[in-house]
């Protein structure tokens, strides 16, 4: 019931941000909304006990300038790599053990990977993860595990 709960205000406060409106249409509009999600969700099972999204917002600004500023370097490496006459392409695919605890936080780390220019996350198993990488650099910051690391210290 806790995680329903604290979903069902994250659902409500996430509305009202995006849509700015306080009027009566748009309050009715959000409790359907909101009511629908909530009974679609428990349908289909997908509420887990692991979860609980709201301890997560104090440490999401840090995580985010990270991933903000992760993307941004990478965003650059790979132009760098564009623009050179002779791109130096040394495509990579690694597998690579994490140490995620959870789903989620498993998800998490391979879309930090995907959503990052250069590196593409193929595949999920279990405790291991398979990246496509543009070159050997990229693949060696994979390897280190500085990301794996800083996705459990969020999630943590």
């Amino acid at each position: 019931m806790r995680h329903t709960l604290s979903f069902t205000v994250t659902l409500m406060v996430f509305w009202l941000l995006l849509s700015g409106h306080i009027t009566s249409l748009m309050l009715s509009l959000e409790v359907i909304s909101v009511v629908s999600v909530i009974l679609l969700v428990h349908r289909l099972g997908m509420f887990d006990q692991e979860t609980h999204p709201t301890n997560l917002i104090l440490k999401l600004p840090k995580f985010l300038s990270w991933l903000i500023a992760d993307l941004i370097m990478s965003n650059l490496q790979v132009v760098k790599l564009i623009w050179q006459p002779k791109p130096q392409l040394s495509p990579a695919l690694l597998t690579v053990n994490m140490h995620q605890p959870g789903d989620m936080e498993r998800v998490i780390y391979a879309n930090s990977i995907t959503v990052t220019p250069g590196t593409l996350t193929v595949d999920l198993q279990n405790d291991t993860i398979t990246v496509h990488t543009l070159t050997e650099d990229m693949s060696t910051t994979i390897r280190s595990g500085e990301r794996d690391h800083k996705v459990k210290g969020f999630l943590s």
